[in-house]
């Protein structure tokens, strides 16, 4: 009601009068009742303005909400995706820390320097990842980042103590101490070797086990062990019966062995702390990915949740607007009906009993001020008017009875006279046409009679016609016939010597084939003779393939028992230890070359199936060919009896090639005769042609002037 009370427009402003009780009534049904019909003093228009502005306002709050709801899920959709986004680089950070570790691994593992090359360029990547999710951190998420970067920085010192370490000790067996080492045992087991002594064999064995225990299980008890085994090679050194100047030199070896030994050890067990040590360090790193992994889930959930919480507040905002806008246009729909319906169904009824005639009817509503008001005072207007027009109609059809009176009387004395005239009339028309009748059954009789007659002129003429054009075309058609003889005729006598001719040339023809078929014969039995020699030589080839697959296989069993063998003897030099390992090389040799014998034989054996496939295959195409040479020379010989045959079928055309020529001529000789009367015949049929057509001129010509008259007399 302020919005209306404020509001410039003044319809609004009739509103808010219309709805303010008056003072002197109290807030009851009896005020509704005058605030309901102040406002039929209002247009309609106004009304239904009302209703339109509160659908608009309502409109506008949705859209309001509407346009707030996206802005907030835009917002908080943003922030989910950039939440995302960070989750997904810290999860591609974490992944890179894993291929750090495997770099870490596979460098400590295959002792090659591009693993450590990768491990720098990894490091690199992922300090420069955290350096770029700084803008994206804050609070805890940037700490952690911090944090993380730290402990990466130390991982990456501890590695490069590991490498430097691990390169120190040796990449392999030739380099760093593990070469030294290397070397010292080699020295010390050459000079063992050129002063050989058992005991100090089974001793410096000894150490070397110790030595392979140590590398493989990196237990410290083996180094105690290998110091008792010093202690007891040089007691026995002492006690051997070599020269001073051996024993000096022994002595010398075997402690550059040891010391070798005791700074691999000792650089093997710093590297196994400094490893540990690395572990510690990478276990720290997992936190640090861990709490940025933490922040951007806990900003995405936080995201997502604000997402959804605005949404909530939308809905509700949104009914909330729904179910007042509805109200307010339901409670003021209910008002334009009840001052907009009710006079209008009033009116309606008023209108119904004007319109049955009852033109003392009461009109309600001429009293409002607006369209329903102007409305009720147009159809009292129209009632009145009706009534004067009904007044009128009375008078205008009393008026007519009396003039219809006097016309029908008028009009009856009319007819009177007119039908005396008309009987009169027909008595002499009844007259003129019984003359008529006779004088039209004369002319019928007469056009009957010479209709027939003139209808069996023309069947005649036009018969001669049909019989003239018959004769006619069958003189042309015998005409056409006979010249077709005549050239028939002489075609057949020209075609009867060319064949004479070609007769005596296909005779020579056949007696040449008879000499070629002969010569092909006598080719066929030498094809026939040949193929037979190559099937036996191409078989024998075959036979010796199959032996020499046999002899493949005996080599193959041969290389076999010689793998076997080669084997047994690789088990022997094994238990044999040292002093077989000459025997163990030379074993895998035999081995070797029984394995190259075997897949030699194995090619040489398929070889041989492919080339026994072959000679059977060619075998099976030589026999085919004697086949087919045998069926040629059985069709040469047929051709033979054939050509024979022919040439007496020939002499025989000859003969009757001959007799057909001289019935040619005699036939010319009639068709010459034929064509004569033919003539004659085309002569007399358009003789008879020309008279039909005249008779038949004249009948319509007097069927034209029988016409006209008829017509004359019936027009009389």
């Amino acid at each position: 009601m302020v919005v209306f009370a404020t509001y410039p427009h003044p319809t609004f402003r009739v509103l808010s009068a219309a709805y303010r009780p008056h003072p002197m009534v109290k807030p009851n049904g009896l005020a509704m009742k005058q605030i309901i019909h102040n406002i039929r003093h209002i247009s309609i228009l106004a009304r239904v303005g009302g209703l339109a502005v509160i659908a608009i306002v309502a409109l506008v709050c949705v859209l309001a909400v509407n346009f707030w709801t996206t802005e907030n899920r835009s917002f908080a959709e943003g922030m989910a995706v950039k939440y995302s986004d960070l989750l997904s680089n810290a999860r591609f950070v974490e992944l890179q820390g894993l291929q750090l570790r495997q770099h870490e691994k596979n460098f400590l593992l295959e002792k090659d320097v591009q693993f450590r090359t990768a491990y720098v360029r990894t490091a690199d990547a992922i300090a420069n990842q955290i350096s770029a999710l700084y803008d994206d951190l804050s609070g805890e998420g940037r700490s952690a980042a911090v944090r993380l970067q730290q402990v990466l920085q130390r991982h990456r010192g501890q590695f490069n103590i590991v490498a430097n370490l691990q390169e120190e000790v040796g990449l392999n067996e030739e380099s760093g101490l593990q070469g030294a080492l290397r070397e010292a045992v080699h020295t010390i087991e050459e000079a063992l070797k050129n002063h050989s002594n058992k005991d100090l064999s089974i001793l410096m064995l000894m150490m070397r086990r110790h030595e392979k225990d140590f590398i493989a299980r990196l237990d410290p008890k083996y180094i105690t062990r290998i110091a008792t085994r010093d202690q007891e090679f040089r007691t026995a050194l002492d006690n051997a019966a070599f020269p001073d100047e051996v024993k000096a030199l022994i002595r010398e070896k075997l402690g550059l062995y040891v010391q070798a030994f005791n700074n691999y050890a000792a650089k093997r067990q710093e590297l196994i702390r400094e490893i540990t040590e690395l572990e510690t360090i990478y276990e720290q790193t997992l936190e640090g990915y861990e709490g940025i992994r933490d922040f951007a889930s806990a900003g995405y959930a936080r995201a997502q949740a604000d997402a959804a919480r605005t949404t909530e507040t939308a809905s509700i905002l949104t009914w909330g607007i729904s179910i007042v806008a509805i109200l307010a246009a339901g409670l003021g729909s209910a008002i334009v009906v009840s001052t907009t319906v009710g006079p209008v169904r009033r009116l309606q009824a008023a209108v119904s009993q004007i319109a049955d005639g009852q033109f003392d009817t009461h009109v309600p509503g001429t009293e409002y001020r607006d369209e329903l008001g102007g409305v009720a005072q147009a159809i009292e207007t129209l009632r009145d008017n009706a009534s004067e027009r009904l007044r009128l109609e009375q008078e205008a059809k009393e008026f007519q009875a009396r003039e219809a009176r006097r016309e029908r009387e008028e009009s009856e004395n009319k007819v009177a006279q007119e039908r005396a005239r008309f009987e009169e009339e027909a008595h002499l028309a009844q007259e003129r046409e019984e003359r008529a009748d006779a004088l039209r059954r004369l002319v019928a009789g007469f056009e009957e009679q010479i209709s027939k007659n003139m209808l069996r002129l023309s069947d005649a003429s036009y018969d001669m016609q049909e019989s003239a054009q018959t004769m006619f075309d069958v003189a042309e058609k015998t005409g056409t016939s006979a010249t077709s003889v005549t050239n028939a005729a002489s075609a057949m006598d020209d075609s009867v010597s060319v064949m004479s001719t070609a007769i005596e040339e296909f005779s020579a023809s056949i007696a040449e084939v008879n000499a070629q078929v002969r010569s092909a014969n006598t080719l066929c039995d030498n094809a026939v003779s040949a193929t037979s020699e190559g099937t036996d030589s191409i078989t024998s080839l075959a036979e010796s393939a199959k032996q020499v697959d046999e002899v493949m296989q005996l080599i193959e069993d041969i290389a076999a028992q010689t793998n076997l063998l080669a084997l047994n003897a690789t088990i022997e030099a094994a238990r044999a230890g040292e002093a077989g390992k000459g025997f163990a090389v030379v074993a895998s040799e035999v081995k070797s070359l029984a394995n190259q014998t075997a897949s030699a034989t194995d090619r040489v054996g398929t070889q041989i199936k492919g080339m026994q496939t072959s000679v059977e295959i060619v075998v099976g195409a030589m026999q085919n060919v004697k086949d087919i040479i045998d069926q040629l020379n059985s069709i040469m010989t047929g051709i033979a009896s054939a050509s024979e045959e022919q040439e007496s079928t020939t002499s025989e055309i000859r003969r009757n090639v001959s007799v057909s020529t001289e019935s040619a001529r005699q036939v010319s000789a009639e068709i010459s005769d034929v064509n004569s009367n033919v003539s004659k015949t085309r002569e007399v049929s358009g003789s008879v042609r020309t008279a039909a057509d005249d008779l038949s001129r004249l009948g319509e010509t007097m069927s034209r002037d029988t016409s006209e008259f008829l017509q004359q007399v019936r027009t009389m």
